[in-house]
Formats: structure tokens, C-alpha cells, sequence
């Protein structure tokens, strides 16, 4: 009757109600697997309770999407990576794809596709290096070894260095050799003489070949000297010209645009002129 109160009880497993009501059956809880399209995708996030229906989502690694119309029906869809040249911000979640940023140019990059945030860019080259190329957003600063200019210059005070050991060797013979013919020399004069050989005579002999191998031995050693003042002059210049190349690399990668072709066609030219048998970085 109207004056007899509504009698009340909880919903039975696999129902419930939310709100105060004066319903005669509780609502069913939500199967995921009618929930989710791709139904092998699904997964319960909270379970139905007597006051709260099935929340579903999906497995690890994938977000469900509701389709337009309201129904609460969707997809599961992968996680997205974050592309190159953008790094992690958020990541995925049972209803929100993965966030991606774009780094920051100069200052952090990100190299290949994936899920972590973008990495800070080498800030200098180690010593013994040079920069290749500068830090962007996909990839970061390269730096490779000054070999270019180094090897010719070791290679050359190498075979500067082997030259003078030469000379030395070569002097040492001609000294021995000297003094075998300055013995052979006296002997045959003592032969054909045929008497005593005394000091004062030979004195005047010893003195004019000392003389003449000082001075065959002055000419080699002027000469290895000489070597030995080619080579540091060939690495003094090889260096000045690498010191000049890398500056106008450098010089190219931070100031050149299209307004500026004519100044940096001249120093091209510059770079080339002095950089003969390398790799030409401009034409």
C-alpha cells in the first residue's frame, strides 16, 4: 500500500546499483569481452562490485579507444613509440597512448624509435679530436680523430729520423774505412822505402786524412742536420694548415647561409689551396 515502506537488498554477484533508487532488479556488470572488440586484447581493470559496475581496459602495452556514438564499445590499440627525434614524456596508459615531445635542437636528441625521453648532447670533442658534425635533434655531435693531419706529418718524421740514423751509420763506415787506408797507405810506403818508418814522417800523413775525413764527416753531418730542420718545418706547416681547416669547418657549420656564398666560396678555395691530397670539403 501506499504507506507500506520499500524493503531493500543487496544486489546479487554479478549485479549492481550506484545511486539511491526504487528499482526492482539490479543492473548486470559488464562482460569485457562484449566490451572489447578485439576481445583477446581485453582485461578487467576493477572489478564489478554491488555498487560499482566492470571497469575494462586493455593488456600491458596497448589503450582502449571508445567508439563515436557513445555506446561505450571500442578497441584496443598499441602504445605508440616515440619517432625519432622525439623523446618520452608520458607513458602509455589503459585509455591514453604513449605523449612524445620533440627535443630540443642543440641541446638533446633522440637517435631511434622508442619509449625514453631525449638524451642530452655531447657538449665537446675529446682531446685528439675534432668535430664531425654537430648535435640535432636525431643524432648526436660527432667527433672523429685528427688523423688526416697527424699521419703524413709521423710518417714523414719517421723517414726523416730514419734518414739521419743512415747518415750516422754511413759516417761510422767511412771513418773505419779511412783508417784501414791510412794503415794499407803506410805499409807500402814502409815496403817500397825499405827502412824504418819514424813518427815525424807519418805525423804530416795522419794530419792531411784526419783533415779530409772531418771534412767528408762535416758534409754528412750538415746534411742530417738539414733533414732534421725539413722535417720540423714540413710539421710546423702541416699544422698551421690543419689549424686552418678545422677553424673553417667549424666556421662553416655555425655562420654559413645563402647570403653569405660569396665569402664562403673564397675561403673554400683558401681550404683547398692548402689541404692538396685530401678530401675537398667544399667545391
Amino acid at each position: 500500500t501506499s504507506h507500506t515502506q520499500a524493503q531493500c537488498q543487496p544486489c546479487p554477484y554479478g549485479t549492481f546499483q550506484t545511486t539511491v533508487n526504487i528499482a526492482h532488479y539490479c543492473e548486470r556488470c559488464k562482460n569485457c569481452e562484449e566490451v572489447v572488440r578485439n576481445y583477446i586484447l581485453s582485461a578487467i581493470i576493477t572489478q564489478c562490485t554491488s555498487h560499482s559496475n566492470t571497469i575494462c581496459g586493455c593488456t600491458a602495452g596497448y589503450h582502449f579507444v571508445k567508439d563515436h556514438g557513445g555506446n561505450g564499445i571500442g578497441f584496443c590499440y598499441l602504445n605508440k613509440l616515440c619517432h625519432v627525434g622525439y623523446g618520452l614524456v608520458e607513458n602509455g596508459s589503459h585509455f591514453e597512448d604513449t605523449k612524445c615531445r620533440k627535443c630540443l635542437e642543440g641541446s638533446t636528441y633522440s637517435s631511434s624509435e622508442s619509449i625514453k625521453p631525449c638524451l642530452e648532447c655531447t657538449r665537446n670533442c675529446p682531446n685528439g679530436t675534432h668535430m664531425q658534425y654537430l648535435c640535432n635533434t636525431t643524432h648526436d655531435m660527432a667527433c672523429e680523430a685528427n688523423k688526416e693531419s697527424e699521419g703524413p706529418i709521423k710518417e714523414n718524421i719517421k723517414m726523416k729520423g730514419t734518414t739521419a740514423i743512415a747518415i750516422g751509420t754511413i759516417c761510422g763506415v767511412l771513418l773505419s774505412v779511412i783508417i784501414i787506408i791510412i794503415v794499407v797507405t803506410v805499409r807500402r810506403r814502409s815496403v817500397r822505402l825499405n827502412s824504418n818508418i819514424t813518427a815525424a814522417s807519418v805525423i804530416p800523413l795522419l794530419d792531411e786524412l784526419k783533415t779530409e775525413s772531418q771534412q767528408a764527416l762535416s758534409g754528412l753531418a750538415e746534411k742530417g742536420h738539414q733533414a732534421v730542420n725539413e722535417a720540423k718545418e714540413a710539421y710546423d706547416q702541416e699544422q698551421y694548415r690543419s689549424r686552418l681547416y678545422y677553424a673553417l669547418i667549424k666556421w662553416k657549420n655555425y655562420n654559413y647561409d645563402d647570403s653569405d656564398s660569396e665569402k664562403f666560396r673564397v675561403l673554400c678555395q683558401a681550404v683547398n689551396k692548402h689541404k692538396k691530397g685530401a678530401v675537398k670539403i667544399c667545391i
